[in-house]
């Protein structure tokens, strides 16, 4: 009788494995100035905002600013030693300051750079966080890959973008 009973526990503890997914986030806490890279083109600009006000979640968030040019910032992610790589999304929030703007988050492979995926460029509504997603793409065989929030104003008023909370997922 307690063979079976332990039997019977074991078949119910048992069973198929599934490993976590592969999952890296930044909030721009911490260190975030060593992560995080910025860049533009005419006139624009972008920072981190460590007020513990704006944010989505946490102190910090990233901001951006374009008034005829674009900004973007970008951040290293290390996927060379995650398990499965062929299904993969990036994700962060973004909450326009002025008016709805477009918000594109892109995935680059540095080698060559290769735009491996983006998403949004739909309008975020002003004044609400809103989460941006990529489409999916395949990482096999990347050490490395650069997630970026990336706006840019032409022929309209200045536009302000705050963002946080990016994320990069293999499921």
């Amino acid at each position: 009788m307690a063979m079976t009973a332990v039997v019977a526990l074991m078949a119910v503890f048992t069973g198929t494995a599934h490993a976590a997914p592969n999952f890296e986030s930044d909030g721009y806490e911490g260190n975030y100035g060593e992560r995080w890279v910025g860049e533009t083109g005419g006139y624009a600009t972008g920072g981190i905002e460590t007020d513990g006000v704006h944010a989505y979640k946490g102190s910090n968030n990233g901001w951006l600013f374009a008034g005829g040019g674009w900004a973007a910032q970008a951040r290293q992610f290390v996927v060379r030693d995650w398990a499965d790589r062929t299904d993969c999304e990036a994700r962060f929030w973004a909450n326009p300051q002025n008016s709805e703007e477009r918000m594109t988050l892109q995935v680059w492979n540095p080698n060559g750079w290769v735009l491996l995926a983006s998403g949004g460029g739909n309008f975020v509504p002003q004044g609400q966080w809103s989460q941006t997603v990529s489409r999916r793409f395949d990482l096999s065989g990347t050490d490395y890959v650069y997630v970026q929030a990336i706006m840019g104003a032409q022929h309209h008023s200045p536009q302000v973008i705050r963002y946080d909370e990016f994320e990069l997922e293999c499921f």
